[in-house]
């Protein structure tokens, strides 16, 4: 079975509503979920890209979605694999305004942001009322032609979650 790897985002989890609601959605079409279920801030960037290329040897991980900070490993998880992303405001230099707070966060300081082009289909999707992170950093930073703007979308995305399920199976599918 083809298998989709969702990430969660910052200080979130794979027991949420939006991750029940993505994996009885992607089900649905035929598509088996994979929740990636991490502490950003305890595992180092290496440790949680040994991690997803254990997953993507165990199954055929077809595409990697994701929203903030799993926005950010969904999309460099896809671009070192070379499968289609789903993204939701992914973080972009986060680490700038998050390190006083949350200073585990550090890891990420040197990461790379892996918006390039791996030839493989991407749907970026950002909500302009984000309040956590400005969407025009990663508008700025993705190719316009994957870049989806949602006026009045929210940081965690559950007030267009539907809207990106569905563009992200299209963008799955184009795989």
């Amino acid at each position: 079975m083809q298998t989709i790897l969702y990430f969660h985002g910052f200080e979130s989890n794979c027991q949420t509503e939006k991750f029940a609601r993505t994996k009885a959605f992607f089900s649905a079409q035929g598509y088996e979920l994979i929740g990636l279920n991490v502490d950003y801030t305890d595992i180092p960037p290496p440790v949680i890209d040994q991690i997803v290329a254990e997953i993507f040897s165990l199954h055929d991980v077809v595409a990697c979605i994701g929203c903030s900070l799993g926005g950010y490993w969904a999309n460099r998880s896809a671009v070192l694999h070379l499968v289609a992303a789903a993204i939701v405001n992914p973080a972009l230099k986060f680490y700038h305004t998050h390190l006083k707070k949350y200073p585990g966060l550090a890891a990420y300081k040197n990461e790379a942001t892996y918006t390039e082009s791996n030839f493989a289909p991407r749907l970026v999707m950002l909500g302009t009322a984000d309040e956590v992170l400005d969407y025009r950093i990663a508008k700025q930073a993705f190719p316009q032609e994957e870049v989806q703007l949602i006026e009045g979308g929210s940081h965690a995305g559950y007030d267009f979650l539907d809207e990106f399920l569905q563009a992200a199976l299209v963008t799955v599918k184009q795989q």
